[in-house]
């Protein structure tokens, strides 16, 4: 009897230290939200008390106009003909949602000969208000979200401009006036004006660029920056701006204006799933702890029912009552 009594009782803490498995989980999620709470605080607390401007989107941003950009198939009478040639050269989709009118237009836009549909005498306002034009600009806005689905949240690039410009670090917001490319490569006479562009919204249209060049990306005229940095006189260029998206304000288009966007930071997104976790481990501990219990009542029940049906014989047999 002694050797079966001792069997028995190594048994028992089983349930036990399960359940105290699962208040320690418990409680370790808990301090892990307390923590990411306290650490998310006072992120959002330095970046107010740092740059409490920011967040305003109601100034006007500085914008950048590249007047070759703005000239570049401006012509409604040639932008039928640029459409076709780009259908016809355009490479087959090869990201999800990304259809064949997303790589045309991403075609058409880089394609080498559009260099070619320049004329001084359209200006951006009447590309503005034309219905081609206007197509274009969503159906450009769509592939470059499209493709931000698979790829890296922000990206960093390179572009210059023969327009030399006069920005300073007080412009507190700053957008391009139309749709950028940009690379890596630093191909550039020294008088021009260079960007060193940190972009959130923009996408890598590589596989879809008429340009061999590498890792091109295109930046929307809806972002808007900063300007982080100014170096004048650099040995590449005349002036080098180094930009740094701002993710506060979002310029809309048809109103011209600016609005304030919502972006959550890695912070709050591991935040919000860790509270998740403890809602669902806290919900379901219970039902656990009481099922453990249960299983281990019955199963001490039994062996109990089992140990009474039986005497211990000490030559090594068992009889049972019932014979």
């Amino acid at each position: 009897m002694p050797s079966r009594e001792r069997h028995t009782c190594q048994r028992k803490p089983a349930p036990v230290c399960l359940i105290v498995s699962l208040v320690l989980l418990v409680g370790l999620l808990m301090f892990v939200v307390v923590y990411l709470t306290l650490d998310w605080q006072d992120i959002i607390g330095e970046s107010s008390t740092q740059e409490p401007t920011d967040d305003d989107c109601s100034s006007k941003p500085t914008v950048v106009t590249d007047e070759a950009v703005m000239q570049r198939c401006n012509s409604s009478s040639n932008f039928s003909q640029a459409w076709s040639d780009a259908e016809r050269n355009a490479g087959e989709p090869a990201h999800k949602y990304m259809e064949k009118h997303h790589s045309v237009a991403i075609y058409m836009y880089t394609q080498a000969a559009n260099q070619d549909c320049r004329t001084s005498d359209y200006t951006g306002e009447h590309l503005r208000e034309t219905a081609e034009s206007h197509s274009f600009y969503f159906l450009l806005s769509e592939a470059i979200q499209v493709l931000k689905h698979s790829q890296v949240t922000c990206i960093s690039t390179k572009y210059r401009t023969e327009t030399l410009l006069n920005l300073t670090i007080s412009n507190k917001h700053v957008r391009f006036n139309t749709f950028i490319s940009g690379s890596d490569e630093w191909n550039f006479t020294r008088n021009a004006s260079c960007f060193e562009v940190h972009t959130c919204f923009g996408a890598d249209i590589t596989r879809y660029s008429a340009l061999k060049r590498n890792n091109q990306v295109l930046i929307p005229p809806y972002e808007i920056f900063q300007i982080t940095d100014i170096e004048t006189e650099a040995q590449r260029c005349k002036v080098i701006y180094r930009l740094k998206s701002d993710l506060h304000c979002v310029y809309d288009r048809d109103s011209n204006m600016l609005y304030p966007i919502s972006a959550l930071p890695v912070e709050g997104s591991l935040l919000i799933v860790t509270i998740t976790c403890v809602i669902i481990v806290s919900l379901l501990l219970p039902f656990v702890i009481v099922k453990t219990l249960q299983h281990h009542k019955i199963t001490v029940i039994y062996r109990s029912s089992s140990l009474h049906n039986t005497t211990y014989n000490p030559s090594g047999a068992v009889n049972y009552n019932a014979i």
